[in-house]
């Protein structure tokens, strides 16, 4: 992870209610300040064959130091067999937006 403090995590699932029950759970917990879910339309490799399906995509608001727990989250939680989670580093934003993440998340034990 670089040094930056803040990120959006992305991630995808074929399935509407899933990707609601994924955002309110995230938010829920603290892991995210927001997520947004949008639809959009995929093509991928997968086991061999050129695929596309109509996805939601998901960009999760937080914390660089709460990426492990929404790895974890995901890992634990969504239906895909290999689910997408790329991290993306936000290197600047309005200071009071930035402001509302870190409130909204807090900050792992070992931030002082």
């Amino acid at each position: 992870m670089s040094d930056t403090e803040h990120v959006v995590v992305m991630t995808t699932t074929d399935d509407p209610d899933e990707a609601a029950a994924l955002a309110r759970a995230l938010v829920d917990a603290r892991l995210a300040a927001c997520v947004q879910a949008m639809p959009i339309t995929s093509t991928y490799r997968w086991e061999g064959a050129v695929e596309t399906a109509d996805e939601r995509l998901l960009l999760v608001k937080t914390r660089a130091d709460r990426v492990e727990e929404v790895k974890a989250h995901l890992d634990a939680h969504h239906s895909y067999d290999t689910p997408e989670c790329v991290v993306v580093p936000v290197t600047d934003g309005l200071p009071p937006y930035l402001g509302w993440i870190d409130a909204s998340v807090g900050r792992t034990a070992t931030q002082t």
